[in-house]
């Protein structure tokens, strides 16, 4: 009995340090969070808490702030709901709109950071420095203009500068609650990466767990049907189940993009007095002497009418009327209790520990109602008490077995027999092993065969041969299937060649199949366009909301051999390196744009950041380097064991491999690149796929 007290409280208290972990805080003031002094090696992620400068009823861009002398209506305190709180003269209402705005003031060197932003009541888009790295629904400045929408965000991006502004439009004109009510936080791409997956692991583990008992008690009722007891827990249990998804990581926005937002929120609503009722009829169906059955429909009748009115009211309505539900629900609890309390008085079967389970799904509730309500910071906390309930249940179910078990040895006497069987059994289940660890071979290699077979189909899209002596390319995969890509297009004109690379987040075979979809399209339209800016613009239309979350960075250029004009378009590829023959130096053609499949072109132009074309004479003589990130981001294998932070190949290797291989042809010059490339690292196991195209303009 002890040791199954103390395991699940142990475990709550791991559970509950999932949501509470030691984030730094440095408190921002005046809208200023100064981190110039700050490591986020050795500290981990910090909060963004403090005052953040609010610009109340204006719809602001990084830009404004450039060419405008713009001050804030005030500031409010971050992590809190605008709701009521003053800034400057003005109290900020229920609903509205507004810009908020922090300065970070960084420690000096480049950074790739991340940023995690948790939900914001309803819309929101965010801004790194210029760079738009998240939206959340549909910006408008009034409800009909708006469209909400509620999932966390995590955002990746590169800081060469000690200063870092963080911008986010808010709006809101439905929910109850409005602002950034909880912190962001702020540190190493790995480090958010790393904080996501760990609150999205658990969340999963908690459904997981839960959908499993819920269908485990569907079939032990199936089993034995004259108790509905299991039905009714089975259902309890599918319910948080459910709601583990609309909570915390809020994976169910994850998993169904195109949900829309107010039959998401109703089911979130809904969980709570469904929970309750069918905690309530688990109950009366255990201890059916015990309970009241006039409070019993009262509380069933307080539930149904919550229900009702969150299925036909906008959530405007529901979600200002959630407190009052709330109080029923721990009024409800405490009859619970009694009645718990009255089964441990008459000594009913299991009734103790049922009591503690329920206790601590009362203390978690409590605390998801607090949480709700700004009042504690510690997340939701219910799917954990049912967890701990699940272990009493359990705990129950096999104290039964193990009396069963008891009975059925007393009447046994046949010890011999009972040994016999009992080594049958270990033999069947070795047996069983066996035949198991046959099956996970052959499907071991079924999964290597797939896998080599997706090689050679994207093996199969790669070019076989460059359009000329003057062209010369590498490409080397981190795994058996990358996510590089590189193609040429030919045109009627034999002087004139088209020259596209890309890289594809992430890797392995969900990239490749990206790659195949690029290719089929290059195989449609590329020839028909001769204007590389238009070209992108019809994959960004093909790709946006078709590949899963993956971006595409990509680079398209037309080069005409007799006039040497390079005309081209970048959607945030690494910029080409022109290597010029009468300098030791090289020049980057700069100028990126946005991804491919991150927004669409209406959205594009409408933060004027569509894809355009540029246009330059390469000088006779001189070569083009195209490349992914693979080749520059590349590190020494040994010193990266040493010091995490040590230099890549771009910043120690290509400057002085260019000086020296300038002068090879194209085809040397990538063969050579690529050695030292090998060198450098170590070994040809690179961490990235690298793709090199080399131009000599002759």
């Amino acid at each position: 009995m002890k040791l199954f007290m103390a395991l699940p409280l142990l475990l709550f208290m791991f559970s509950n340090s999932a949501f509470c972990t030691n984030k730094n805080v440095i408190i921002a003031t005046n809208g200023v969070l100064d981190l110039s002094g700050y490591s986020f090696e050795s500290s981990g992620v910090v909060q963004l808490d403090g005052q953040w400068e609010v610009y109340w009823q204006s719809l602001l861009f990084p830009g404004d702030f450039t060419n405008k002398n713009l001050t804030p209506t005030g500031y409010v305190n971050v992590p809190a709901p605008w709701n009521g709180q003053k800034a400057g003269d003005t109290v900020l209402p229920d609903y509205g709109y507004g810009t908020f705005r922090l300065k970070i003031i960084l420690p000096p060197g480049k950074h790739i950071l991340g940023i995690r932003v948790q939900s914001i009541p309803t819309i929101y888009r965010l801004w790194v420095n210029n760079l738009l790295v998240a939206t959340n629904g549909i910006f408008g400045t009034n409800e009909a203009m708006s469209k909400p929408y509620w999932s966390p965000h995590n955002a990746y991006f590169n800081s060469e500068s000690t200063n870092l502004t963080i911008l986010i439009q808010i709006a809101n004109f439905i929910h109850n609650r409005s602002g950034i009510e909880y912190s962001a936080f702020l540190g190493t791409a790995s480090q958010i990466a790393a904080e996501r997956e760990r609150v999205a692991g658990m969340d999963l583990f908690l459904f997981g767990i839960l959908l499993i008992m819920g269908f485990y008690h569907l079939g032990i009722f199936a089993l034995r049907r004259s108790d509905l007891s299991p039905v009714f827990f089975a259902l309890f249990c599918l319910i948080i189940a459910m709601r583990t998804l609309f909570t915390g990581e809020k994976l169910f926005f994850e998993y169904f993009p195109t949900v829309d937002w107010e039959f998401a929120a109703k089911l979130e609503y809904l969980s709570m007095p469904f929970a309750v009722a069918a905690f309530m009829a688990f109950l009366n169906n255990l201890y059916q002497k015990v309970s009241n059955k006039i409070l019993d429909y009262i509380f069933y009748g307080l539930a149904a009418a919550y229900s009702l009115i969150v299925i036909f009211s906008p959530e405007k309505f529901y979600s200002v009327h959630l407190t009052i539900y709330h109080i029923i629900m721990l009024v409800n609890s405490l009859y619970i209790l009694v009645v718990l309390a009255i089964s441990i008085i008459q000594k009913r079967e299991g009734s103790i520990i049922i009591s503690l389970g329920f206790l601590m799904v009362l203390l978690t509730t409590i605390n998801d109602i607090l949480y709700v309500n700004g009042i504690v910071k510690t997340g939701y906390m219910v799917s954990f008490g049912v967890f701990f309930f699940i272990l009493s249940q359990s705990f129950i179910l096999s104290m039964r077995f193990s009396r069963a078990f008891r009975k059925v040895e007393v009447i046994s006497m046949e010890l011999e027999r009972s040994n016999l069987l009992l080594e049958q059994r270990v033999g069947e289940r070795t047996a069983e092993l066996a035949e198991e660890k046959n099956r996970l071979k052959l499907r071991n290699e079924k999964m290597e065969n797939d896998l080599e077979m997706a090689r050679k189909i994207q093996l199969a899209l790669i070019p076989l041969q460059t359009p000329g002596p003057d062209i010369a390319c590498y490409y080397k995969p981190m795994e058996k299937v990358g996510g590089d890509f590189y193609d040429f297009v030919h045109f009627a004109d034999d002087h004139i060649v088209g020259i596209f690379i890309s890289d594809v987040s992430g890797h392995g075979v969900p990239a490749a199949f990206i790659t195949s979809m690029m290719k089929s399209l290059m195989l449609q339209i590329a020839p028909e366009i001769d204007n590389p800016a238009e070209f992108l613009q019809y994959l960004n239309t093909s790709l946006n909301a078709r590949t899963d979350g993956n971006f595409i960075t990509a680079f398209y250029g037309i080069f005409n051999r007799e006039t040497r004009e390079f005309v081209f378009s970048n959607a945030g590829h690494n910029p080409p390196i022109l290597i010029l023959s009468d300098s030791e130096d090289f020049l980057r053609i700069e100028r990126n744009g946005i991804p491919l499949a991150v927004l669409d072109n209406d959205e594009l132009r409408t933060i004027s950041k569509g894809y355009f074309n540029q246009k330059i004479i390469l000088p006779l003589g001189s070569k083009l380097l195209l490349y992914t990130d693979g080749l520059v981001e590349t590190v020494n294998e040994v010193d990266k064991t040493l010091d995490p932070a040590t230099p890549d190949f771009e910043t120690k290797v290509i400057r002085k491999a260019i000086k020296e291989l300038r002068g090879l042809d194209c085809g040397e010059f990538v063969e050579q690149m690529s050695v030292r490339l090998k060198e450098f690292h170590g070994n040809e196991d690179y961490e990235d796929d690298v793709c090199m195209i080399c131009v000599d303009v002759n």
